[in-house]
C-alpha cells in the first residue's frame, strides 16, 4: 500500500508540474486549459483510492456537498447574489444552468481535503471546522487572480467582491460542520498532499501570470 501511495504521490505532482509548464507556455496553453477537468476527475480519484468510509454518512456528506455546492453556484451566476457577479468559461466543461457540473465535484474534494488536513493537525473538531473554513478561503484567494487566465470563470473588470470570500467561508463552514458531524472519517494522506499540490499549483501561476507574464 505504502509503495502505490507514494506512486500516487508523485503522479499528482508530476501532474501539476506538467500542467504549470504547459499553462506558461501560450503555444500549449489552450491544450491544457482544456484538460482541466481531466486533472480534476484524476485528484479526485486519487483522493478516493485511499479513502477508508464507505458508510452511508460518507454519502450523505458527498452527495449533499455536491448539490448544495452546485445550487450555490447556478442561483450565485443567475442573481449575482452569492458571491457577487460573475460567469464560468468554458475550461471546467459543460454548464448546467450556467454552472459546470465539475463544479461540485471539486467543492466536495476541497472540503473533504481541508479537513482530511486538519483531521491531521488536530482532535478538536470546532478548531478542525474553523480552520477548514479559513484554509479553503486562503486557496480561494490563490486562485481568483489567474481564474481569468485560465478561463475559468469571469468577474467584471476582473475586480473579485470581498461578498465572494465571505460566501466562500460560510458555504466551506457549513459544509465542514456537516462532515464533522456526520463523523465521517477523512484520514487521507493523499487528500492532504492534493490540496497543497493544488494551492502551490495555482500560488505559482499567480506568480508566473503577474510577474513572468506581464
Amino acid at each position: 500500500m505504502l509503495k502505490w501511495k507514494s506512486k500516487i504521490l508523485w503522479g499528482i505532482a508530476i501532474i501539476y508540474v506538467v500542467g504549470i509548464v504547459g499553462i506558461s507556455l501560450p503555444l500549449t496553453r489552450n491544450l491544457f486549459l482544456s484538460l482541466s477537468p481531466v486533472n480534476l476527475l484524476i485528484s479526485f480519484a486519487a483522493v478516493l483510492a485511499f479513502h477508508r468510509d464507505w458508510s452511508l454518512k460518507f454519502w450523505i456528506f458527498a452527495v449533499s456537498v455536491f448539490i448544495f455546492s452546485l445550487i450555490l453556484e447556478i442561483v450565485g451566476v443567475a442573481t449575482g447574489s452569492v458571491f457577487g457577479e460573475y460567469r464560468y468559461g468554458e475550461t471546467l466543461g459543460p454548464l448546467f444552468y450556467g454552472a459546470p457540473f465539475v463544479i461540485g465535484l471539486n467543492w466536495v474534494m476541497l472540503v473533504y481535503a481541508s479537513l482530511a488536513l486538519f483531521t491531521f493537525i488536530t482532535i478538536n473538531k470546532y478548531l478542525r471546522i474553523l480552520f477548514s473554513a479559513i484554509i479553503l478561503v486562503i486557496f480561494d484567494m490563490a486562485m481568483e487572480p489567474v481564474s481569468h487566465h485560465l478561463h475559468m470563470w469571469y468577474w467584471p473588470d476582473n475586480q473579485i467582491p470581498p461578498q465572494n470570500y465571505i460566501a466562500w467561508f460560510f458555504a466551506a463552514l457549513f459544509f465542514a460542520w456537516l462532515g464533522t458531524v456526520l463523523n465521517v472519517n477523512f484520514k487521507n494522506m493523499v487528500a492532504r498532499f492534493v490540496i497543497i499540490t493544488q494551492f502551490l499549483f495555482f500560488l505559482i501561476l499567480n506568480i508566473i501570470f503577474k510577474i513572468v507574464l506581464q
